[in-house]
């Protein structure tokens, strides 16, 4: 039975912003109390108390405690209140990307009664190489390639064929997205669509009807997974090793997760729900005589009250494990499709995925798997994006350093995505608006961008990708300062093409199991669950367009996630006295190694959902044990994360 109560808790600043720590200590003092001082009358236990409390808050400052408390002084950027360890940025970074999209081919440069698409797209490609790109991120649609009839398919028809020929004889490499997120003509059949929840609050018309495949259904499996061996077939044979990666996705904005519109999750389908059932009967969650229950329906709203239901954490894991290992079979075909030779030998291009920003409330909704296919042998590059702009409003950089430090440890390829739609946004003519004020070295855009970058840089990113930036020139603007031999021409003309460390030799360990993060939806400060606002990550964002959940942040404050918040504020802490920092969201990669030669280990806890005996996530028995085996020799210090809602288990 789901039980998901939207209470409204109230959450004094002193607990959402500064008291992590502290208040962790004063816990303890707490639960020792009764036992030392039982004989005491309840004033003087309560003075004691108090006497305590205050005593573990100073001690703790005095040593150095910071998380948070950048907010008890008005009108200072938090960055001005953390001075990261220096980390030498030496290494050359390679194969800076952009991505080009279909439909803003078809956008951006239509012709016009000066200019041909072709010519267009000519100046931007040109525009690209002078900023310091080497790679084009381009989707090849389904619903576009496959169109007319099963079988046939076109991966040049509807100016594709443009884009990739003159990028490949510009001297480009190409990232292809084979994006199966429409159905083409001959299969758009109304049972083969994904439905989304109808749970609490959920729009019927705009979340149970959905007109993205479900791939659940066989049908569409078979038919998707032609098509992705059919398309990476032919790019390999029209443009041989020009092609360096090709990436499948569902997702409506080419990630690797569950689509989601409207709040409403996704895939109660007939054909996921009996996928669900065969699952639990397989892990021995269920039997093959007893008919199974449905997947509870989450609701289209805010989760206040964290979710301890053994039910819906096992529709959760189901999730998961399901989409997973659809990604890990799309990239096995990318990795064996014979399509030609080059230079004599048979040529396959590497399997690129797309992950969207994480460790966050909405990760119920999207699903994380990347920790899954992050291990998997056929998953060659690992893309972590963000806009830093999750809910509406720009949050700290910081998150960047957080997810490329998370990507370390599994020997891929990590690429840094800057996403750019929110913060510089394009006119239908291809052309930014508000340039100048945007592009100013000492705008907010570009303080956050540069910021961004350099999270990414410090903890040992490979690569950068930009997305959805209609002018590339403007990158020579917007990291200018970050090249050797800051404010020179010479830095001025490097573009894109940066330094970071040359390695990742974390001394500081966060541990922070991901699924943790599954047991609420949109904890947004400042908007929902009755969540303090809390102030922006600098002053000069208050100047950076908000939307959705933003235009509900009072001046100087910015809509953030509650959880997110609290996880940055701990790696920013670490950051101070350790260059790099490894986040760790599986016990699997807490290795000997990793562990060895690490100084400072962190393990934040959600109460409610991570007792002290058991974890109440998916797994959370196995994975409590190997945390616990693991960390035997090697402790970690505890930190509590305050929480809204109350405990309730089922």
């Amino acid at each position: 039975m789901l039980r998901l109560r939207r209470r409204h808790v109230k959450i004094e600043s002193g607990e959402e912003n500064g008291q992590d720590i502290a208040g962790n200590e004063i816990h303890k003092l707490h639960q020792l109390l009764p036992n030392c001082c039982g004989g005491l009358r309840w004033i003087d236990r309560i003075l004691l108390v108090l006497f305590f409390s205050f005593a573990a808050v100073f001690v703790w400052y005095a040593a150095g405690g910071s998380v948070g408390l950048e907010h008890a002084i008005p009108n200072r950027g938090y960055h001005a209140m953390k001075e990261f360890k220096k980390v030498d940025l030496q290494e050359p970074l390679k194969d800076p990307y952009i991505t080009l999209w279909m439909h803003q081919v078809h956008t951006w440069f239509a012709a016009d009664e000066n200019q041909t698409t072709i010519s267009k797209l000519k100046e931007f490609i040109a525009d690209a190489k002078s900023s310091g790109f080497t790679q084009i991120m381009f989707d090849i649609p389904w619903a576009w390639t496959e169109r007319e009839f099963q079988g046939d398919v076109q991966i040049d028809s509807f100016n594709k064929e443009d884009v990739m020929a003159t990028a490949c004889e510009s001297g480009f490499s190409l990232n292809i997205i084979v994006t199966m997120r429409e159905f083409p003509l001959w299969l758009n059949d109304e049972t083969l669509f994904e439905k989304g929840s109808v749970g609490e609050n959920c729009r019927a018309d705009k979340t149970e009807r959905s007109l993205s495949p479900s791939i659940a259904n066989p049908i569409v499996w078979k038919h998707a997974t032609e098509y992705v061996a059919a398309v990476t077939k032919l790019l390999i044979q029209k443009y041989g090793d020009c092609i360096v990666s090709v990436s499948p996705s569902f997702n409506n904005e080419f990630e690797t997760r569950y689509s989601q519109v409207w709040g409403g999750m996704r895939d109660y389908s007939e054909s996921s729900i009996a996928s669900y059932n065969e699952w639990r009967i397989e892990k021995e969650l269920s039997f093959p005589k007893i008919k199974s229950d449905p997947p509870p329906h989450f609701p289209c709203a805010e989760v206040c009250d964290p979710i301890t239901d053994k039910d819906v954490h096992e529709w959760l894991g189901f999730r998961e494990e399901f989409l997973a290992s659809k990604y890990t079979e799309l990239c096995k075909i990318v990795k064996t499709t014979e399509g030609g030779d080059v230079d004599g030998k048979s040529y396959h291009p590497d399997c690129l995925l797309h992950f969207g920003e994480f460790f966050s409330s909405t990760d119920s909704l999207n699903t994380n798997i990347f920790f899954k296919l992050a291990k998997s042998e056929f998953v060659d590059h690992l893309v972590m994006d963000s806009n830093m702009a999750l809910f509406g409003s720009p949050s700290s950089p910081s998150i960047v350093g957080i997810l490329v430090s998370a990507a370390q440890g599994y020997g891929k390829s990590i690429h840094y995505e800057l996403a750019t739609e929110r913060i510089l946004k394009c006119t239908n003519e291809g052309k930014l608006e508000n340039d100048k004020e945007s592009l100013d070295s000492d705008s907010g855009v570009s303080f956050l961008i540069q910021s961004g970058i350099k999270r990414a840089l410090e903890s040992g990113v490979h690569a950068i990708g930009v997305t959805n930036l209609c002018d590339p020139k403007a990158i020579k603007n917007l990291v200018s300062n970050m090249n050797d031999g800051e404010g020179t021409d010479d830095s001025h003309s490097k573009g894109i093409l940066l330094s970071g460390a040359s390695s990742f030799k974390p001394t500081a360990i966060i541990f922070i199991p991901y699924r943790a993060f599954y047991a609420y939806q949109f904890a947004i400060s400042g908007s929902t669950c009755g969540l303090d606002h809390i102030q922006c990550w600098h002053e000069s964002f208050r100047n950076i367009p908000v939307f959705d959940h933003g235009k509900k942040a009072i001046p100087g404050t910015c809509t953030v996630d509650a959880f997110q918040h609290k996880l940055i504020n701990v790696w920013d802490d670490l950051r101070t006295r350790h260059a790099q920092v490894a986040v760790i969201a599986d016990p699997e990669q807490l290795t000997e190694d990793l562990l060895k030669f690490s100084k400072e280990r962190i393990f934040p806890r959600f109460p409610c959902v991570m007792k002290d005996e058991t974890w109440h996530f998916f797994e959370g028995d196995e994975l409590f044990a190997s945390y616990k085996e693991k960390s035997f020799n090697y402790p970690f210090s505890e930190v509590l994360f305050e929480i809204p809602g109350l405990c309730s288990f089922g």
